[in-house]
């Protein structure tokens, strides 16, 4: 896959060279706050298959009441996200698809947080989880397996 993806203004632009690791809806209530919608799409890759094209996009880091720290990139300009950066997996960025300036060719293949989600949202065909996987491979074994269905 090679995307072009940018934040809403534009002043943030960057490519995404690679395949993901994994592509899911997220529907806990941080991202419910984070986007200002029902759910966060998540498409999970690796750091070396993000290349900043240009802009400097500035770090986000919100210390959370039950100790976990989210962290990611946005646009200084307009306040798009533009990634996440999970601190326990540093060698990963969780692209937001709604940057990308094409539609993707392929669907989310799970949903996490699903105790939260908002009840006139359709889910995905599966899998489903309550909440956080407990196994954090799960949706990419889910998304390395679709292709076969």
């Amino acid at each position: 896959m090679d995307a072009s993806a940018s934040c809403l203004c534009g002043a943030v632009r960057f490519r995404f060279v690679g395949e993901p690791l994994a592509f899911y809806q997220c529907h806990c209530t941080d991202c419910q706050k984070q986007t200002g919608s029902a759910f966060g799409l998540s498409l999970v890759a690796s750091a070396e298959h993000v290349v900043l094209i240009s802009g400097q996009p500035r770090e986000f880091r919100v210390s959370m009441p039950d100790g976990r720290v989210k962290r990611g990139r946005f646009c200084s300009e307009c306040a798009a996200r533009v990634w996440g950066e999970p601190i326990k997996w540093p060698q990963l960025r969780v692209l937001r698809p709604g940057t990308f300036q094409a539609s993707l060719p392929f669907e989310p293949v799970g949903d996490i947080w699903t105790s939260s989600a908002q009840p006139w949202v359709a889910l995905t065909q599966g899998p489903h989880f309550p909440a956080q996987p407990e196994d954090d491979a799960a949706l990419v074994r889910a998304w390395q397996s679709r292709a076969s269905r």
